[in-house]
């Protein structure tokens, strides 16, 4: 029975993330302790990153990330990194490090997080695309696929 209520909750936590569903309700905490709850945000398009600080996958992709953030931003890209750490410490290092400029949250329960199961959380980094109206419109694999994405979202003819 534990099995079966876990692979229901899991089918129905993918269902709900699927291309094309609105992006259920994400909130935490900032470096400052602010609450930010991310579809509240106006903004063209939005790229959100789970990621972790532990991570050397999430390490490696973080600059490429972080370009692509900076480079839609003028198109109206708002951008978030949702770090699944434990550690304000480290978190805060990594976003002084690699210098990153988005909006940065995490609920500072690493990989405890309820994020991993209300997200579909199973390796990092992993990302969503969301169009103005916070409906998922990709969820892609690598810096290609997430430049595609959002010059379709973004309705960018040529970047």
């Amino acid at each position: 029975p534990y099995m079966a209520t876990y692979y229901l909750n899991k089918i129905n936590t993918m269902k709900k993330l699927r291309i094309g569903m609105p992006f259920p309700y994400l909130t935490a905490k900032d470096t400052l302790d602010k609450i930010i709850n991310v579809c509240q945000i106006k903004s063209n398009a939005k790229m959100i990153v789970f990621y972790s600080s532990d991570c050397e996958h999430c390490l490696e992709a973080l600059p490429g990330l972080k370009l692509i953030a900076d480079d839609y931003r003028d198109d109206g890209l708002e951008s978030f990194g949702v770090a699944l750490d434990d550690n304000k410490e480290k978190w805060q290092h990594i976003l002084k490090l690699y210098k990153l400029n988005w909006n940065a949250i995490s609920d500072m329960k690493g990989m405890l997080s309820p994020f991993m199961s209300d997200y579909n959380i199973w390796s990092t980094p992993r990302v969503y695309i969301l169009d103005k109206d916070n409906i998922i419109r990709a969820v892609p694999n690598g810096d290609t696929e997430i430049h595609a994405a959002l010059l379709q979202v973004l309705h960018i003819q040529d970047k």
